[in-house]
């Protein structure tokens, strides 16, 4: 009995030697391997291709019959003087048009329902969108400017005027919004500038491995993109510029593409972001 059971008790102790040795040989292995996970950044830049402003029309008089009136006078100055335009090309398009009865509320009867309110006035809201093209750099900047002061010339305002009746004029400004986001500069098409921006990220990140493990060559590489494209120098994207539209209480429609890429300055940088994990 003890003869039969001595080659089983050896096999037994081989089997777990081999185990052993192998468990140990698969620590050692896993004590020496390492992976270095970096995120990399690529910057393209690109000077717009045009600009578009907003311009807005605020007239206020004692009769409906002299607030058409005058908004009729003020519109047919203005819109020849942008047909009579030279620098670049410039196109324009109404946006959103109101007219609005100003009534006033009482104090003491806060609960006065607003259609028993007093008519004051009345006043004629119109929203324009300009599209400058055919410049850039210096020029595009200048053309705008020049454009924000023919509007004010002719009585209207740059950038968006509030529809709540005020004795003061002023330009809504949303916290989102830097102090001249009244203009939006543009790129209609950036994906080969996205794809440069890719291969730079790419070997950003390249680099950085490369400096923290010397020459030594990976065995396994890992990419992948960062989805979200970022364009930097405060981007404004088509559903931002349409919620302020919303937020001011015009009907705007789109008022940009979906393909393009703007930015509150006439250099667009566009970011492509990459994550590389390698293994040693």
């Amino acid at each position: 009995m003890q003869r039969r059971m001595a080659p089983a008790l050896l096999l037994w102790y081989l089997m777990l030697a081999i185990s052993w040795q192998v468990s140990a040989q698969e620590k050692t292995a896993r004590k020496g391997s390492s992976t270095i996970e970096v995120m990399g950044t690529g910057v393209v830049r690109l000077p717009a291709e045009g600009a578009r402003l907003f311009v807005s029309i605020r007239i206020r008089m004692p009769t409906l019959k002299e607030t058409a009136a005058q908004e009729e006078r003020m519109v047919a100055k203005l819109e020849e003087a942008w047909k009579q335009w030279k620098t670049g090309t410039l196109t324009w398009r109404l946006l959103d048009q109101q007219m609005q009865a100003l009534r006033q509320s009482d104090p003491n009867l806060p609960e006065t329902d607003i259609s028993e309110m007093p008519v004051v006035g009345y006043a004629a809201l119109r929203l324009y969108q300009l599209e400058l093209t055919g410049l850039q750099g210096r020029d595009l900047q200048e053309a705008v400017r020049n454009l924000q002061k023919l509007a004010l010339e002719h009585g209207a305002t740059p950038g968006f005027l509030p529809r709540t009746p005020s004795s003061v004029v002023r330009i809504i400004e949303p916290d989102h919004l830097a102090k001249a986001r009244e203009v939006v500069y543009f790129v209609r098409d950036t994906e080969a500038a996205y794809r440069e921006a890719l291969k730079k990220a790419q070997a950003n990140a390249l680099a950085k491995v490369q400096a923290l493990v010397g020459n030594r060559s990976p065995t396994q590489i890992t990419i992948e993109e960062e989805m979200g494209r970022d364009f930097i120098n405060g981007h404004v994207s088509d559903i931002t510029v349409q919620l302020i539209l919303e937020q001011l209480g015009f009907a705007g429609e789109s008022v940009g593409r979906g393909s393009e890429r703007v930015s509150s300055t006439p250099e667009i940088e566009i970011i492509a972001r990459v994550r590389v994990a390698c293994e040693f």
